[in-house]
C-alpha cells in the first residue's frame, strides 16, 4: 500500500513541511554531487555528518548532537528520499496546521532525535572492527516523519486515505519484486498507520527487512504519538470535517 494523499482538500499553507521537502531533496542531490567524487570522499562525507551509532556514548554530546540533527537530512538512495517526501507531504501538512509553523518544525526535529536514539537503545547494534564500513551509519528523515505519522494518528485517525494498492509478481523470474499498481482505494488512517507500524514491529521483532533502522521508526512513531498526546491536554483538537469528500 503506498499513500498517495488524504481525502479532502487542506487550504492551509504548510511552509515548514514544503521548507523540510525542499532541503531534504537539495541535500541529496549536494549528496549525489559529493558522490560523484568517489567512495571513499562520499564515506567520508557520511561519517562527518551522519549520526554513526558506534560514536554514541564515546563522542562528544556536541558532535552526536549535530550529527544527529545532520541525519535527519541525508538518504541512501532515489526510493529513499522520494519515499519519505511522499509521507511526509500527506501526513505533514495536517499536523502542522494543528501545531502551527514553528511548533512543527520543533516538534519533528524532536522526534527524528527520539527515533534515532531509539534505534541505537534498542536496536541490538553490536560495534566490531569487523564490521562492514558505513554499516553504523543511521541516516534518513524516516524516524522524523515516523513522529508526524503517529501524531497524525491521534488527530485524525478516521481520515481516509487515498493509497494506491500494489501487486507484487514474485512468481515471474525477469519480473520479480516488481510492484504493480492495480487500483485506488480509501483507506482509514487508523488503520492504515496502525498496519503500517505493526509491520515495523514485526520485521523489528524477527530482524527482516534488511538495513531498515525499524527501532527508529517506531521509536519515532511512539514519541510523536506521546508528544501531540501531551500537547492536546493544552490546545483543544479542532473538529473533524465529516463531509471532506465534498471539498476533495
Amino acid at each position: 500500500m503506498l499513500p498517495i494523499g488524504t481525502l479532502g482538500r487542506n487550504k492551509y499553507r504548510p511552509y515548514i513541511t514544503f521548507f523540510l521537502i525542499v532541503i531534504n531533496l537539495l541535500v541529496f542531490v549536494y549528496q549525489v554531487i559529493v558522490q560523484t567524487q568517489g567512495a571513499d570522499s562520499y564515506l567520508s562525507f557520511l561519517y562527518s555528518n551522519a549520526l554513526d551509532m558506534c560514536s554514541v556514548g564515546v563522542a562528544p554530546v556536541g558532535t552526536v548532537v549535530r550529527n544527529g540533527l545532520f541525519s535527519l537530512f541525508l538518504h541512501g538512495n532515489i526510493p529513499h528520499v522520494v519515499f519519505n517526501m511522499v509521507f511526509l507531504w500527506i501526513f505533514g501538512p495536517h499536523v502542522e496546521m494543528y501545531l502551527g509553523h514553528r511548533a512543527f518544525l520543533g516538534f519533528y526535529l524532536v522526534a527524528g532525535y527520539v527515533a534515532s536514539f531509539s534505534q541505537v537503545v534498542l536496536g541490538s547494534f553490536v560495534c566490531s572492527p569487523a564490521m562492514v564500513e558505513g554499516q553504523s551509519l543511521l541516516i534518513g528523515a524516516s524516524g522524523a516523519i515516523a513522529g508526524v505519522m503517529g501524531a497524525f494518528l491521534l488527530l485524525n485517525p478516521n481520515a481516509k486515505v487515498r493509497t494506491l494498492m500494489l501487486f507484487n509478481i514474485p512468481f515471474i523470474r525477469v519480473l520479480r519484486g516488481i510492484m504493480i499498481p492495480y487500483k485506488i482505494s480509501y483507506v482509514p488512517a487508523g488503520f492504515f498507520l496502525v498496519f503500517w507500524v505493526l509491520n515495523d514491529i514485526v520485521m523489528a521483532i524477527f530482524g527482516s527487512g534488511g538495513n531498515t533502522a525499524h527501532w527508529a521508526h517506531i521509536g519515532g512513531f511512539v514519541g510523536g504519538a506521546i508528544i501531540l498526546f501531551v500537547v492536546t491536554m493544552f490546545k483543544p483538537v479542532p473538529a473533524v470535517n465529516p463531509f471532506p469528500e465534498l471539498d476533495d
